[in-house]
């Protein structure tokens, strides 16, 4: 589907499939099989920038996945209120993959607390408590921290240059598979479509 010349128009049709379309179909169109938003009318370059990210990552690009506000134009997050990609926002991109995945929950779990700072125990706290259970890992909060982490800003830096991006930051999140990133998804998309029923947007 192609965006909406008319953003606010696009607004509505997002919030009106939140309502009316099953939650997992609602992650397949607008998510997991779209042309992201900042690639509108673009769509050459979004396949040569993907591929060009699979190839760093060293994954298949269809294992790769933009999200957020930069594949919608506007956010999902319930705490931000459908807040539009605008030029300071960043691109969110899941990576699937059981590989990596696998490789930074064994790191994750054998690091020594008493050595990070507090930013990065209360990261690991996260992944501990929440982020692990869905079967995800946050990168941005604690790329460093992963023996992979530096090829992987390499390849963040290469992609930042290229248009549309414009050195907006990237920012990764691994899923395990491809069940686990849908089922993240779908817990945004349950509260947005509670928070939509109540009115309160």
């Amino acid at each position: 589907m192609k965006r909406n010349e008319n953003t606010e128009e696009l607004l509505i049709n997002i919030k009106n499939e939140l309502l009316s379309v099953p939650p997992d179909v609602f992650i397949s169109k607008w998510i997991m099989e779209k042309t992201p938003d900042i690639f509108y009318n673009k769509e050459m370059q979004y396949y040569e920038w993907k591929h060009k990210m699979a190839s760093g990552l060293q994954v298949d690009a269809r294992d790769i996945i933009v999200t957020g506000s930069a594949c919608l134009g506007y956010s999902l997050n319930p705490k931000k209120n459908f807040k539009k990609f605008n030029e300071k926002s960043d691109i969110d991109v899941g990576v699937i993959s059981n590989y990596y995945f696998d490789i930074a929950w064994h790191e994750l779990r054998n690091k020594k607390y008493y050595k990070l700072d507090n930013n990065m125990k209360r990261a690991l706290e996260d992944h501990k408590n929440r982020l692990i259970y869905w079967g995800t890992i946050a990168t941005d909060k604690i790329l460093p921290l992963l023996s992979f982490g530096k090829h992987w800003n390499k390849v963040i830096n290469e992609l930042k240059c290229i248009p549309p991006v414009n050195d907006r930051e990237i920012n990764f999140r691994i899923y395990k598979d491809n069940k686990s990133f849908r089922d993240y998804q779908l817990n945004s998309i349950k509260e947005c479509r509670e928070i939509l029923l109540g009115g309160k947007f």
